[in-house]
């Protein structure tokens, strides 16, 4: 620390001794910034290939069944009838007629739980609040259910297997700018300035 400012922050005692360690702290946190930013770019560029990878589905709710079925196979889908007693809510369906489009395992997505980043938890469709409860090593912040209130639950067969009833889910530390990113990618034009985070540039040196 230069001279002056060594004396400064002796005259100003304790304050000054903090003052003094702010322009360090700065540093730290825009060098964290800085080194966090490939593993950001690393993770976006991942989400960006699985992405490309999916197919969209047309919706054949309402259609009917055969037709539905010859719809999805020329989409290169293998299609199944399952047998089943309808709900009520599906007593005044037509026969035949595809009422409802689902997951193949049925189970709960994550899109399913609403984080709430006022509070900094995880409301579920059953109107239970998991709360905050530990952070893992590789940056994940994970919110647990109340086995108590789960055992009880609706819904727990499409939720969790897990043999205590409890039910965690993780979201990452920089989940937040993650989702900035990800908002930025869709913006108009981003897509062809994206791909070029493909292109390699060489430098000749005389």
């Amino acid at each position: 620390m230069p001279k002056t400012k060594l004396k400064l922050s002796r005259k100003l005692g304790t304050l000054g001794r903090l003052f003094s360690i702010i322009p360090d702290t700065t540093a730290i946190i825009g060098k964290t910034i800085e080194n966090s930013r490939p593993i950001i770019e690393k993770h976006m560029d991942q989400r960006h290939e699985r992405q490309m990878t999916l197919v969209k589905i047309d919706n054949v709710v309402n259609l009917p069944l055969e037709e539905a079925r010859q719809h999805l196979k020329n989409q290169g889908f293998t299609v199944s009838s399952i047998p089943a007693k309808p709900a009520k809510k599906y007593a005044t369906a037509r026969e035949n007629e595809v009422v409802q489009m689902s997951p193949k395992s049925g189970k709960l997505r994550p899109k399913d739980f609403v984080y709430d980043d006022h509070f900094d938890c995880y409301l579920f469709p059953e109107h239970q609040v998991w709360t905050y409860r530990t952070t893992t090593r590789e940056g994940y912040r994970e919110y647990k259910s109340d086995p108590s209130i789960c055992v009880a639950c609706p819904l727990l067969k499409v939720c969790t297997e897990s043999k205590n009833h409890q039910k965690v889910v993780t979201r990452h530390i920089w989940k937040d700018y993650l989702e900035i990113c990800e908002a930025i990618r869709h913006q108009r034009g981003m897509k062809e300035r994206y791909q070029k985070r493909k292109e390699t540039e060489s430098v000749t040196l005389n």
